[in-house]
């Protein structure tokens, strides 16, 4: 991940006070002060698409205890999101999961801590109120040749 920093002069301060600012990566015309709205990308207008993410080699960051998941609505038709999640707050073998969550956006790498926000930060339009983790579908793998390829499900209790 490259971050870009510029020096900022905010005005009234003196020539040394300065802010670091990261230029978006986006040509959208969606965007706005509220942010990006295309699906596809995140509020930041960076892409996290499976299907254009999945060929392109990109590297993911993966902290330790998180794994790279996909996350569809019916809103979104066939796109499926990538995002970035600690395994603690998916379903284990029985289908049951700690109550939480903490996951990071692949787009821009900005963590989130209730997932209505990171929802929200994805463009992932929610179905439904109860339950919305389960937007969460399943893993995604590597394979040998740094190819994203749909793994197994994620296997929520109903």
């Amino acid at each position: 991940k490259q971050w870009y920093q510029r020096r900022v002069r905010v005005s009234g301060s003196s020539p040394l006070s300065s802010s670091m600012v990261t230029p978006p990566s986006f040509s959208s015309s969606s965007f706005s002060e509220m942010g990006c709205s295309d699906i596809g990308r995140c509020q930041d207008g960076r892409e996290i698409r499976f299907n254009f993410l999945s060929n392109k080699g990109f590297q993911i960051n993966r902290p330790n205890g998180f794994v790279l998941v996909g996350a569809r609505s019916p809103q979104l038709g066939a796109t499926t999101l990538l995002a970035v999640v600690d395994r603690s707050y998916l379903p284990d073998e029985e289908g049951r999961a700690s109550q939480g969550f903490v996951g990071d956006c692949v787009g821009c790498g900005r963590r989130f801590r209730f997932f209505t926000e990171f929802s929200h930060h994805i463009n992932l339009k929610l179905a439904t109120q109860p339950k919305k983790q389960k937007h969460l579908k399943y893993y995604i793998e590597t394979t040998s040749n740094g190819e994203l390829i749909r793994g197994k499900p994620l296997g929520w209790k109903v």
